[in-house]
């Protein structure tokens, strides 16, 4: 009985806590009509896609709080693109990068599209090391390189604005 309370609370966050995401969530049949092969056409089709209202939610969002969509935004984007069969141009582009997790594409995906309409460099050798990284450390011990891929942060960006 003491463990329902706390269940309930986690069950009942994600409604009220990502309210905007829950407009985002959505758009997971028109993200479906996205054929992307690269980063770039899919954040174009995105953009496309998405009301100007909830493309000024996602820009104007703090790039460090971007991980709020990873359930919303992101799991529509995960599963309307294929990317857990693993059988689009587009998991194919990021399996070709390096990126073999649905969940790290998605999110090079929203940070992107994030960095992309606020006119900053996209970094996606940075992001893609980002992950490589964090996947080698499930197995050894962190190296330079590795700690040094972990650099990708807000500190990090390159925006023209």
């Amino acid at each position: 009985m003491r463990f329902l309370l706390p269940l309930a609370v986690v069950i009942a966050a994600p409604s009220h806590a990502f309210a905007d995401d829950a407009e985002l969530r959505k758009k997971d049949a028109i993200e479906a009509s996205c054929n992307s092969q690269t980063l770039l056409e899919a954040l174009e089709c995105l953009r496309s896609h998405l009301s100007e209202d909830d493309h000024e939610t996602v820009v104007n969002s703090s790039f460090d709080k971007l991980a709020m969509y990873h359930f919303g935004w992101g799991t529509g984007i995960r599963n309307s693109w294929g990317l857990w069969a693993g059988n689009t141009p587009i998991s194919q582009y990021f399996r070709d990068l390096g990126v073999s997790h649905p969940d790290d594409m998605s999110g090079i995906i929203i940070d992107s599209y994030w960095l992309y309409f606020n006119d900053c460099d996209i970094q996606l050798d940075k992001q893609v090391a980002y992950y490589q990284a964090y996947w080698s450390q499930e197995d050894t011990e962190a190296d330079e390189t590795s700690a040094e891929a972990f650099s990708f942060n807000k500190n990090s960006l390159e925006c023209k604005t």
